[in-house]
Formats: structure tokens, sequence, C-alpha cells
């Protein structure tokens, strides 16, 4: 797996949209396709080679219930690990999340069901093996999640309980649970079915929607109802539900938030039995407006909030979207974009089963007897073939018994659309990287992510993130904001059609508070910055780059900040490249160790204007057509075109051009008195273009 460092590139890219989406029946590739699976099902790499795997619970094809993983290999093929003792032998399982409670490097796996504990199987290092405890007996589990409520760097543990209140626990740091967080979070009413969390407020911490549901309670407005979204304050909790406009009483039983429109930040879909769904979308300023505002320095130690302002305000707009019908007797639905164009997609499953593709405009449209082809009620989504491409493990157990059908793999048959993805290692952040949140920058502007543990009604989908590209070729950027409030900035080795891995960056050995580079009028370029120091600096170098991989030192600056001083620094670049300018910080501490500010990026456009002369010209006489540019040395091969006052090509021809040699000259004899446009198109596709008159 190749690993990203902390430096930028800027790529190009084109951008397109395929919409097919199929999938093939893969079953046969299960080592044990005879297995009849409880309600808890997941798709998660589970032994730490980035490659995704298979965990079921249910019956072997001798009747056994068991905790059954199938390990993707590297060839493909898959290996096999079950566990006959795990699962106490008269109860199901109903909720599973999976993360790395004591950041070792493989995940570890935690599940639940009705009243027998959450029971935690830690991976040992000598894996496939784990070690078994046991937590909170008294519980009827739904969904369940690890989460790191506290930014603490240590996943901690939540559970809906169906019959009263919500059990939160905290890490101790050694992978081991304490019932530390009180009550917040905990709900004080009974009909906890589906948690979701997400930073939807961008305030550095991961906030809760509950899906709540009640079974034989016709009252909307009762609490055990009443959906909630509690906002996060530091590991303390706050109600928002009716100011953010999701409290709804209409029996839901998952949710999901996904980015539906790619305005950079958090929708919410909700799944609901005796009413509408809803589709809420954030109102307000999105989260990630432009890639240029997230490329700004970090500053290491102290925790920043760096996202853009969100409102935390709902609107549903479910109506026209095409995911209006009431989801009666379903309770699993996820966002993830399946065809890989760009935009999330949205599968629901229970009674009825669909696939919902996203048409870009923020309605859907249902994939033509998808359900009617699977009619499963359970899923969990990850990529089993390494292709780019999501795949849908599938069962048909019902929500409180195991399935009487075989479960289904379904590949992805993909199309011509391309992907990347990313598996995140935390290192002052958790080490499964769960609540980090990824924003992709590209000529569909931003996509994001986030990275979570358990998901919609008590399954596990992938930890790596994917994202579809459509048809463009390369990204921009990728911006990860880490639980810890370190902000990460990558443009280089962004290679499409591959995952990367994505390291957490230690912190800077000083606290960087300002790192920019901006023009100085028309031929130069001022680096700033500012830092608190910590008594063990040395110097500074400014380095710079053509291209973002290649940098080379412009200057060294002794720091001059005596302990806690704060200091502010300037260096000028007085000749920067016509074109992009990468410019990034190194800092050198007394033992000769480096740390790098995050890069910037400066640009310096050729100024390139068309003239044509003379203007008004007499019908016959010869036009002169000319570029001007800032680059005296460069040759271009240049088309040029005349074009009449309905945009019709006139004259068309082509010349190598430079500076000193741009004179094209064009005879107007063929054209009538009128208005004209004259167009010169250089190689990379760009044109510049004057109108002039011709008289008679």
């Amino acid at each position: 797996m190749k690993k990203i460092i902390f430096i930028f590139y800027l790529l190009s890219f084109s951008w397109g949209l395929d919409a097919q989406v199929s999938f093939s029946d893969a079953s046969s590739w299960l080592l044990d396709d005879d297995f009849n699976t409880f309600q808890a099902l997941g798709v998660a790499d589970l032994n730490g080679d980035g490659l995704d795997d298979i965990l079921r619970f249910g019956l072997d094809s001798l009747g056994t219930k068991v905790m059954y993983i199938e390990y993707q290999e590297m060839n493909g093929s898959f290996s096999s690990y079950s566990c006959s003792t795990c699962i106490p032998i008269l109860d199901d399982v109903w909720g599973v999340c999976v993360g790395d409670v004591d950041n070792n490097g493989i995940n570890d796996i935690l599940f639940g069901g009705y009243y027998y504990g959450l029971r935690l199987m830690k991976a040992n290092l000598d894996e496939p093996s784990f070690t078994q405890s046991s937590y909170f007996p008294n519980v009827f589990l739904q969904g369940v999640n690890f989460v790191d409520i506290n930014n603490d760097g240590f996943l901690d543990l939540f559970a809906c309980h169906d019959e009263g209140f919500n059990a939160t626990f905290q890490n101790d740091g050694n992978g081991a649970f304490v019932q530390n967080f009180g009550l917040f979070f905990t709900n004080p009413s009974a009909g906890n079915y589906g948690s979701v969390w997400s930073d939807y407020d961008n305030d550095g911490d991961v906030d809760l929607h509950l899906s709540k549901c009640k079974i034989g309670n016709n009252d909307p407005t009762s609490a055990e109802r009443l959906n909630r979204m509690y906002q996060n304050n530091n590991a303390s909790a706050t109600d928002v539900s009716l100011a953010a406009g999701v409290l709804d009483g209409e029996q839901s039983w998952s949710a999901d938030f996904g980015d539906v429109d790619n305005d950079g930040d958090m929708d919410l879909f909700v799944l609901n039995h005796t009413g509408s769904n809803r589709l809420y979308e954030q109102a307000g300023s999105p989260a990630f407006q432009s890639s240029n505002e997230e490329k700004r320095p970090l500053r290491s130690k102290l925790k920043q909030k760096r996202l853009g302002a969100s409102t935390g305000v709902f609107i549903d707009m479910i109506q026209g979207s095409g995911l209006e019908a009431s989801g009666v007797g379903d309770w699993q639905s996820i966002f993830a974009d399946f065809n890989n164009d760009g935009f999330l997609d949205l599968l629901v499953t229970g009674v009825h089963t669909a696939l919902y593709l996203n048409d870009g405009d923020k309605t859907f449209t249902e994939v033509p007897n998808f359900g009617t082809n699977f009619p499963f009620q359970n899923f969990a989504l990850g990529d089993l073939n390494h292709d780019g491409f999501i795949d849908i493990l599938g069962s048909y157990s019902s929500f409180n018994a195991a399935s009487t059908l075989n479960d289904k793999l379904l590949i992805n048959n993909g199309n011509g659309n391309n992907f990347i993805g990313f598996t995140l290692e935390g290192t002052s952040s958790n080490r499964s990287g769960v609540g980090a949140k990824l924003a992709l920058y590209g000529a569909w502007g931003v996509q994001v992510r986030e990275v979570r543990s358990g998901v919609s009604y008590g399954i596990q989908n992938s930890l790596n993130q994917h994202f579809g590209l459509g048809a463009a070729t390369s990204v921009d950027s990728l911006v990860v904001v880490w639980p810890s409030g370190i902000v990460q900035s990558i443009t280089a080795n962004l290679a499409i059609n591959t995952y990367l891995e994505i390291v957490e960056n230690e912190m800077l050995p000083l606290d960087l508070l300002s790192f920019e580079a901006k023009k100085e009028g028309k031929s130069a370029v001022a680096i700033t910055w500012s830092a608190i120091h910590d008594g063990d600096n040395a110097y500074f170098t400014v380095e710079h780059s053509p291209n973002g991989i290649d940098f080379e030192v412009l200057g060294t600056i002794d720091d001059g900040g005596g302990e806690q001083e704060i200091a502010s620094y300037v260096f000028y670049d007085n000749q920067p490249n016509l074109g992009v300018n990468y410019y990034r910080l190194a800092i050198i501490d007394l033992s000769g160790e480096t740390a790098y500010s995050e890069t910037q990026v400066v640009r310096f456009d050729e100024e390139i204007a068309i003239n044509l002369f003379p203007n008004p010209i007499f019908q016959g006489e010869d036009l002169q057509m000319s570029l001007s540019s800032l680059r005296n040395d460069t040759f271009y091969t240049a088309s040029y075109e005349v074009l009449d006052a309905k945009g019709s090509r006139i004259l068309l021809g082509a010349q190598d051009i430079s500076i000193s040699n741009n004179l094209l000259i064009i005879n107007t004899k063929s054209l009538l008195p009128g208005l004209y446009v004259g167009r010169f198109f250089l190689e990379d596709n760009t044109f510049y273009t004057s109108k002039f008159l011709v008289i008679e």
C-alpha cells in the first residue's frame, strides 16, 4: 500500500459522467455460502492489509452459531476464521461495529444482542486470533458505534438500547471501557434503533443522530418515537433536535449523513415507517467552499477548528427527490457512490429493496428491477475485489431472526468511471481514523466523506473512504481533518484508480500560527509566517518547487525567537516562475530534525491579449492579428478563426507564432461589411477573442 506524505502537487483533469451500474452474483466466492446470518454483518479490514474483509454472525452449514471472518487476500482469494464460542448459544447478534480500540494496528470487533452483553473481540497481533471480554449485559442492543467522543485519541463506545437508556463508555487508553460519560447522549427513553455520528456542524467533534422507533406506540409526539440530534460539547451533549429541524416522530429505523449535493456540508437521510422519508439538506454556507481556503498552514499543539461555518439547520427537501415513499418494513439505508460518477447514491433494504442513483441535482432515480433481482433485507458495503467499485454483501435475515436463505455477494460490474480511495492511519488521533473528515477537490468542486464505525441499523461498512471521479483523470487536492484537530492538505501523488494510505502528520516542533505566500506586485512573491517558539528551534528554510514535488531552498532564516515568544517573518521570491509556484516552510530544530508546513500555491498567469488592426478595416485590406505575451521565448502552435455576427465560422487557419513572430495576415476580401469576431487558439485549448468591424 502506498503511503502519502505531507507535500503538494497540483494535477490537471477532465470531468464526465457514466451513470451505468450493475452487479453480478458472486456468492460462490464465499467460502461458506451455505450460511444464514443474523441481523448484524459487516465489511471491514480485519487484519491490517488494507483490503476489505467479510464479517458475519449466524448459523454455518452444520447449524452452529459462529462469528465467521473471510479475509480478502492480495491474489483475489479468501481465507477464513471462525469462532464457535463467541456467541451465546441461545442468542442472536443485532449490532456490530469495528475499530482499533487499543491502537495496535489491527481492528477489533464489538457485537451484541438481546441482553447478553456487549462482546468485545480484541484482535491479537498473532492474528487471526482474538481476546474476548464483555460489557453492560443489561442492554437490548440495536445500533452500536466505536467513536472518539472526547477526541483523546482512543475509541469510545456507544450502544443503542431498545428498552431503556443508551450505554456510553469511555476508553481507558488501554482498549478497555468504563461507563464514564454519565447520561450524556443516553436519551432518557426507549426505542433507540439507529445511531450515526457526524461532525455535521464542523466544530471539531462528532455529533449524534438517533433514529427512534417503538413498535406499538401510536403517538408521534412520544419521546420513544421522536428522533434526536445531540450536539457534542467536548464529551457533554446538548439536545438540538428542534433547533436543527430534525425532530421527527415517524418511526425511524435508520439514517445516514452524506453530502448529497457536493456543496461541502453534511445532509441527512432518514428512513421512516409511518410517514414519508426525510431528505434533509443542511442550510447555509458550505463547509468547504474552495480548496484554496483549506490550504492554510497547520497550527500545531493547539487544537484548531478550521472548517467553514455550518448552520447546523436542516430543511426537508424530500418532495420531488424521488425518495419520498415511506419505508414501511425497511430498516437499512446507506449513502455510497455505486457508479463512481462523483455523487452519493442511496441503498435501502428491508421488506423492500431499492437502489437510487443520484442525478446530481438533489433528485434520485431508482435502478429498475434491482429489488426484484436482489430482494435481501440486510447488507454491508465495501470493495471486495479491490477494483474501486463498491460491492454489496447481502443477507435475508429479518430484524429478529436468522435468515432462512443463503447470503449474497454482489460484485459491482463497474463502468468507465474512475475512482480514488483512502485508508487512514491515525497517530495523534485513534489509529482507525474514525471521526476524520475528508474533502476531495476537483472539477466537481468538493466531495466530503467521514470515517464511521457502526452505521445505519447495526451494521458495519468499510472504513476505507471511496470517491467516484466520473471521467476525471486526476484530482486537485485532498484535505483531511483529523479528530486531533490536525488538518492535512495533500496534492502530491494522488494517483487515481488506486487506494492510498494517509498517515496523520505528527505535530510541528513549534506553534506555527500562520504561513502564507502571496503575489507582491507583478513579479514577486511575499512569503510570511509567524510562530510561538518553544525554545528548541534553530532556523527556517523557505523552499520552492515548480511541480509540488521537487523542492529547492530559496533561503535560510534564523528563528531569532525566545521561548513562548511570538515572532513574525517575511521572505521575498523575486524570480517566481511563470505559471504555478509551490512554497513550503521547513522548520529545523536544534537536534537537526525537520518538519514542514503545508504548501502554498501562487500562480503567475501569462498576460496574453489579442490585437486586431486596423480596426475598423476597409473591405479587402489585410487584417493583422497578433498576440502579446510575457513569455518572450515561447513558441505556440496557434490556430485562428473568424466568425460572423451569427457565430458562423468564415475563415480558419493555423501558424507557429512567438512574441517576436506572432503576426497573422488575413485578407478581408471575402468578408462582407459588418461585425466579426477574431479568435486565437493555443495548444492548451485556451483562446483569446476580439471583435473587429469591416466597412466599405
